[in-house]
């Protein structure tokens, strides 16, 4: 669990019980939904009034990345699928639509993070959007 909280950069708890469980829980600092006076990037729309919400998946590894498109695509969303953050912000901004949600990868390419990835994308969109850290690495960090 240390390896993994200082990893995150954030405390991890976990509690188990012997034949009911574990329970793990990360705790992250709230932030502000949209900088104040700030609104979102000329054309963006709020919302594609679809029902769908947007996902963006960003997964260097082209098998994964098609595995988890899939799999939100039958959970209902429309979903951004790109190897990097640029790429990602590219597929953004002609969609002219902010994502509900992102997913990534921690270890992209060219020693890029996933923490990264949804900075810039929460840069670019001048909003929280909730992000999902993913990674498959259990080296030591």
């Amino acid at each position: 669990m240390q390896r993994l909280s200082r990893l995150l950069g954030y405390r991890v708890d976990v509690r188990s019980q012997s034949g009911q469980g574990s329970m793990f829980a990360v705790e992250v600092p709230m932030v502000e939904e949209q900088v104040a006076g700030r609104p979102h990037p000329p054309l963006m729309l709020a919302s594609d009034h679809s029902g769908r919400g947007l996902a963006v998946v960003i997964e260097d590894e082209a098998v994964i990345l098609e595995g988890i498109r899939m799999l939100l695509e039958e959970w209902g969303y429309e979903v951004i699928a790109a190897s990097g953050a640029a790429e990602a912000v590219t597929s953004i901004s002609k969609k002219r639509r902010c994502p509900d949600l992102i997913l990534s990868d921690y270890q992209l390419q060219d020693e890029k993070t996933g923490l990264d990835a949804v900075r810039q994308i929460r840069a670019f969109c001048n909003t929280h959007v909730p992000g999902l850290i993913l990674t498959g690495d259990t080296d030591g960090a």
